[in-house]
């Protein structure tokens, strides 16, 4: 081969063996760029979390609920039950004609439900949803069946249901589990034997270095603030939220007096459980 050639060839290998270094460096800053925006996204959310008090994070889910305006849509609220909640109902909502349902939103699972035959009594600790809720009940020829409730509380009001639904993801908005075990009993107390619950939730597989991160970070600032301690899952998207594991699930509702009877992450979490007559 002659000489000027391989000259070229041995050029054009250097550039080539560069080139890959470049590429292999870019990708490596940028995976490291990732990572480090994680770290600060989990130090800013602990940080978040161990400052601000459960008033106040009820007030940002409030003024949340308040400026999304989808949630006051009627071809939203009209768009029917997702498929994961259909199945469910299908397949565990037989034979149960009355139904509470709580975190009733804006209305779409209550005018959904009142489509299929249930007998609906709802509650909404959103004053904005429960008005727009009723106003589009009426409006599709059904009764006013929302009530304002308190939030992450569920009213008696002395009468037993077959049934129970709490409203899309509204679950993993509650804060402190002794809280949702509260909230999970007083719906307990309010249905007959082997009445099912549905609910959802965000949900996640282990405790990993993210969750970790962020409840240690709160928890020291809540700590010298003399709060309640965060648990492992908490998290903030705008609003407060909670990611659960299935263990923590079955604990919870078992705690409440109800058997897991159906668990799933896909495609949304949410789990099924039957009123204990333990």
């Amino acid at each position: 081969m002659p000489q000027d050639l391989i000259q070229i060839e041995k050029s054009e290998h250097l550039s080539t063996y560069k080139s890959a270094w470049y590429l292999r460096l870019y990708k490596h800053s940028q995976d490291g760029l990732v990572k480090l925006q994680r770290v600060l996204e989990s130090c800013l959310n602990g940080f978040w979390l161990g400052v601000l008090s459960y008033g106040s994070l009820q007030k940002i889910d409030e003024i949340y609920y308040s400026d999304d305006k989808s949630y006051y849509s009627t071809e939203y609220n009209k768009k029917g039950l997702k498929q994961w909640e259909k199945k469910a109902v299908d397949e565990y909502f037989t034979d149960c004609p009355t139904l509470l349902l709580t975190a009733a939103g804006g209305g779409r699972e209550a005018y959904h439900l009142l489509k299929l035959g249930f007998e609906v009594d709802a509650y909404e600790c959103h004053p904005g949803l429960t008005d727009f809720a009723n106003k589009l009940l009426i409006q599709e020829g059904f009764r006013s069946s929302v009530k304002v409730a308190p939030r992450d509380e569920c009213p008696a009001v002395g009468k037993k249901y077959d049934s129970s639904i709490v409203g899309w993801g509204a679950y993993t908005h509650i804060m402190g589990r002794e809280r949702r075990i509260k909230f999970l009993r007083q719906i307990r107390v309010q249905l007959n034997e082997n009445a099912p619950l549905l609910i959802s939730f965000w949900s996640r597989t282990n405790n990993n270095w993210r969750h970790k991160s962020i409840a240690r970070i709160g928890n020291t600032l809540r700590f010298f603030l003399n709060r309640e301690r965060l648990e492992i899952g908490d998290d903030i998207n705008i609003n407060f939220v909670h990611y659960f594991t299935e263990r923590e699930i079955r604990l919870e509702m078992k705690e409440a007096g109800f058997d897991l009877i159906f668990y799933s992450r896909k495609p949304y979490g949410h789990a099924v459980g039957v009123a204990s007559d333990k």
